[in-house]
């Protein structure tokens, strides 16, 4: 990958944190989890990668290794514990392996050559 590439993903990756952490405080001030929710899923396609509807139908492990970088991983981490602190608001069970799966995704190291 070039350094412009890089950047370029880095960028991306850094826009996309931005737009997870407004909706998360949106919804800590509202506790309009519904729509936190939803919102959160719609962020989700432009995310890290391939995007996250994508790599949630993967294992934590084999969406790992899609994101070369720690950045990009970090980042679907993140959504993965905002997307599961949704979840525990609106009482839904699949919070618990949303946060597995954030908490997997932080114990791979280090950045994938491609």
């Amino acid at each position: 990958m070039s350094d412009f590439e890089r950047d370029t993903v880095l960028r991306q990756v850094r826009q996309f944190g931005r737009m997870v952490a407004a909706i998360l405080a949106r919804v800590r001030e509202s506790h309009d989890f519904t729509s936190g929710l939803e919102s959160i899923r719609e962020a989700g396609a432009s995310g890290p990668g391939p995007g996250c509807p994508f790599l949630h139908r993967l294992d934590a492990r084999s969406a790992a290794a899609l994101l070369p970088t720690s950045v990009e991983r970090e980042a679907y981490a993140d959504f993965c514990t905002a997307e599961a602190e949704m979840c525990d608001g609106l009482g839904r069970r699949d919070a618990a392996a949303l946060r597995e799966r954030a908490r997997a995704l932080r114990e791979t190291k280090g950045d994938v050559a491609r």
